[in-house]
């Protein structure tokens, strides 16, 4: 059941997605809690079957990610805030453990899905979206995709 693994990722993504809808704020405690929580339980994993190099590919993966979209954030402030960030960083160590095909579904998603749930909110009259659900729904469907 390796799917377990990934558990801590799926609770915390959960929470922060539905946090963001009602709030349009991401809690970093949250983040950091689930980071450290997941990294903890990727490292316990490794220690029994000694896959060492997905837990150092998670985190380069989930590292690299959040400074694409930290990139992007400066790049044009007023479209993502640093809350989409920590969320591709704690997202990004889940998807991460899937490798870089993975990776990629999820940013291609992540595309194709907030493209249209921005096009829904403009047609509602909303100017912008909570952004967390998007991040985090695109890399569960990549995770399943690529099991």
């Amino acid at each position: 059941m390796p799917y377990l693994v990934l558990l801590p990722s799926l609770i915390v993504g959960l929470a922060l997605s539905v946090h963001d809808m009602r709030s349009r704020v991401v809690s970093r405690s949250w983040v950091v809690s689930g980071y450290v929580i997941q990294l903890m339980t990727l490292m316990a994993r490794a220690c029994f079957d000694g896959s060492w190099g997905i837990v150092v590919q998670a985190v380069m993966i989930s590292v690299i990610c959040a400074a694409m979209q930290a990139l992007m954030a400066c790049i044009r402030p007023e479209a993502l805030g640093f809350g989409d960030v920590t969320t591709t960083f704690l997202t990004g160590l889940a998807v991460g453990t899937r490798g870089l095909f993975a990776t990629a579904l999820w940013w291609l998603l992540m595309g194709a899905l907030g493209c249209a749930c921005l096009l829904v909110a403009h047609l509602r009259g909303h100017r912008s979206i909570a952004f967390a659900p998007v991040i985090f729904a695109s890399g569960l469907t990549a995770v399943m995709c690529s099991a």
